[in-house]
């Protein structure tokens, strides 16, 4: 009788225990999933605020260039020669379309 009630006894620590172990594993697969998705959040958040980085980066060097655009109109009208003007006029464009040019190719990069 010992026997049957000591094997009854082992049969249900056993138990106990694999049921303690996939708990265990159930747990530990959880909270790694959990990391995981965490994981995947974090490096999407980081992500995007880089490319906000480069955004406003982007926008400061436009508007020093459009800056550097507008103190050389002033300082041609302030001269006020007409064939100066013109000559500034024409480098303005250039100016314009090589500020274009950069637009185009930062937004297709991305």
């Amino acid at each position: 009788m010992k026997d049957k009630n000591q094997k009854h006894f082992l049969d249900d620590t056993v138990k106990r225990a694999k049921i303690e172990n996939a708990h265990r594993e159930a747990e530990n697969i959880y909270n790694y999933n959990k990391w995981k998705d965490n994981h995947e959040k974090m490096v999407d958040h980081e992500l995007k605020k880089m490319q906000h980085k480069d955004h406003k980066v982007i926008k400061a060097v436009l508007i020093g260039i459009l800056l550097a655009l507008i103190i050389e109109i002033v300082y041609i009208l302030i001269i006020n020669d007409p064939q100066t003007l013109s000559i500034a006029f024409k480098e303005i464009k250039q100016h314009l379309n090589e500020i274009w040019i950069i637009i185009i190719n930062l937004t297709i990069a991305k």
